[in-house]
C-alpha cells in the first residue's frame, strides 16, 4: 500500500512565526516542512537553524528540505558556505537552489557552460546534500526539456529537481514534464494556480491524481501557498491533498 508523505513550504506563511506554522501543520496531520531561507531560517544563522530543527522535531514533524535562495552562477563561496551551514544545522536532506538568472532560451553558449560549471562547484561544496532546482521561469530549468538537458550536462549525482505544474501551460505539458523529470524529483510543490490566480486545491483534484500517479510516493508532497494566504485555510488544503493521494 502506498504511503504518501505530506507537508508544507513555510514561505506560504511568511508573516507567521515558526511555532504558529508548526502548530497548524501538526493540527492538520502534515508530516514535513520545507523551511524557507528568507524569513524563517536565514542562511548563515546556525543557532536559528538549530532552534527551528528542535522546534520542528518537538512538534512531531521533519525538516525535510531547505528552501535557499542561492542562485547558481551568482552566488559566491561565502553564500554557498552560509547555505551549507544552515542546511546542516537544520538537518535537511534536500536544498533548493535556483538555476541562474536567465531563462534557458536566453542563455548564450558561454553563459550555459558557466552555469554548468557553477552547478558542479556547488554540488561539490555540499556532497552530503541533494541540491534541487525548481521548474521556474527565468531560470535554466524553465522548461522540462531544458531541465533534463541541464541535469545531464552537469552530471552530478546530488543534483536533482523539484516539480510543480506550470501554471501557464496546459495539462499535456505538465504530464509530459512529470514523466520526463520523475526520476530526478525529490520534492513536489502542490498548489492550484490558473495563471496568477490562486484557487482551492480540491478543484484540481483529478488532475493532481494524474500527476501523483506519475511522480509516485517516494517523495513528499508539500503544499505551497494558500488560495487566500490565510493560515486558517491550511486545514482545508491539507484535507484536499490527502483525498488526492488516497
Amino acid at each position: 500500500m502506498s504511503v504518501y508523505q505530506t507537508g508544507l513550504v513555510s514561505i506560504s506563511f511568511r508573516r507567521h512565526t515558526v511555532p504558529e506554522i508548526l502548530a497548524a501543520c501538526a493540527a492538520c496531520g502534515l508530516q514535513a516542512i520545507e523551511w524557507g531561507g528568507d524569513v524563517h531560517v536565514p542562511a548563515g544563522d546556525v543557532p536559528r537553524a538549530q532552534e527551528v530543527l528542535e522546534q520542528t522535531r518537538a512538534a512531531g514533524l521533519s525538516a525535510y528540505s531547505y528552501g535557499s535562495y542561492l542562485r547558481l552562477g551568482a552566488a559566491d563561496e561565502e553564500e554557498v558556505a552560509r547555505v551549507a551551514a544552515s542546511a546542516g544545522a537544520l538537518g535537511t536532506r534536500v536544498v533548493r537552489v535556483w538555476g541562474g538568472v536567465k531563462g534557458s532560451a536566453e542563455l548564450t553558449a558561454e553563459e550555459y557552460r558557466a552555469l554548468v560549471a557553477a552547478a558542479r562547484r556547488v554540488c561539490h561544496a555540499m556532497p552530503e546534500r541533494t541540491l534541487a532546482l525548481e521548474c521556474h521561469m527565468n531560470t535554466v530549468t524553465d522548461d522540462c526539456d531544458a531541465a533534463l538537458r541541464f541535469l545531464q550536462d552537469v552530471g552530478e549525482e546530488n543534483l536533482a529537481m523539484y516539480w510543480q505544474p506550470h501554471q501557464f501551460k496546459g495539462e499535456a505539458y505538465n504530464l509530459r514534464a512529470a514523466r520526463l523529470l520523475a526520476p530526478y524529483v525529490k520534492n513536489v510543490h502542490v498548489f492550484h494556480w490558473r495563471g496568477r490566480e490562486r484557487l482551492p486545491l480540491a478543484e484540481e483534484a483529478e488532475r493532481w491524481r494524474r500527476y501523483a500517479d506519475i511522480l509516485g510516493d517516494a517523495v513528499p508532497y508539500m503544499l505551497e501557498f494558500m488560495p487566500d494566504d490565510r493560515l486558517e485555510t491550511l486545514a482545508q488544503e491539507a484535507n484536499a491533498l490527502r483525498e488526492i493521494l488516497k
